[in-house]
């Protein structure tokens, strides 16, 4: 891939889901028309930007123009209700917070082990003869 056809991709990208956006105006859809009225390059990373997102289950059915099968749409239905609690910033620190916690739990045995072993080494530490005390 060369940079020109990344950034026509990614721009795309930032279309594809501004376009999904409850706040999509008509303003904003006479934009997206222009840009990809502007190259054909332009239309083309769209649709395929379309296609892969269609294909993962995240387009709408208003841009997606093959219905969704059903199952597909419950599946992923989950998915997207669990997505959208990253939306509010007060859902995000709670969520990094509980990430945090289970990181701390999940790595509290491997500590416990090296503080075990490194006091066990320190207890059967036994003084030469003739050593002094401290």
């Amino acid at each position: 891939m060369n940079i020109a056809k990344d950034k026509r991709l990614e721009q795309a990208a930032r279309w594809l889901v501004r376009s999904q956006d409850k706040d999509f105006t008509p303003e904003d859809k006479k934009r997206m028309t222009a840009w990809l009225d502007e190259a054909p390059a332009n239309r083309e990373a769209f649709e395929e930007m379309r296609k892969a997102w269609k294909h993962i289950g995240v387009l709408t059915p208003v841009l997606a123009p093959i219905s969704i099968h059903p199952y597909k749409a419950k599946k992923f239905a989950d998915v997207k209700a669990v997505l959208s609690r990253f939306k509010e910033s007060k859902n995000r620190a709670a969520i990094a917070m509980a990430a945090m916690a289970v990181m701390v739990l999940l790595c509290l045995p491997v500590f416990k082990t090296y503080f075990f072993e490194q006091a066990v080494q320190f207890m059967s530490i036994k003084p030469q003869p003739g050593s002094r005390k401290l």
